[in-house]
C-alpha cells in the first residue's frame, strides 16, 4: 500500500480553509474541472490558454484576467458567478 502526499491544495479542496480569492478560484477551477473529467490539458485548450497557466491557476499562483476567468467558465460550461460562490466556499474568512 502506498503513501500519497496532499498538497495544501488537495487539502483545501477537502475542508481546509485557504487564505486568497485567487487559491479558492483554482479550486473552484479545479473542482468543475474533475467533475466533468476533463484534464488540465483539455480545459487549456478549450479555452484557449496554455497548460501549464492552468496548472497554476489551480495551485492558485497565478493571477487570472477577467477575460481567462470567463474563457474556463465558458469552456466548463459554468456560469463566472458560479466559479465565484464555489471559491468563497474555501475561505477562511
Amino acid at each position: 500500500m502506498g503513501t500519497y502526499a496532499v498538497d495544501v491544495y488537495d487539502a483545501a479542496d477537502y475542508g481546509a480553509p485557504v487564505a486568497t480569492l485567487r487559491q479558492g478560484l483554482g479550486l473552484a477551477v479545479r473542482h468543475f474541472r474533475l467533475a466533468q473529467g476533463v484534464s488540465q490539458e483539455g480545459l487549456a485548450h478549450s479555452a484557449g490558454l496554455d497548460r501549464t497557466y492552468v496548472s497554476g491557476l489551480e495551485r492558485g499562483t497565478r493571477n487570472p484576467t477577467l477575460e481567462s476567468i470567463e474563457a474556463i467558465a465558458d469552456a466548463l460550461d459554468v456560469r463566472v458567478s458560479r466559479l465565484f460562490q464555489r471559491a468563497e466556499t474555501h475561505l477562511s474568512r
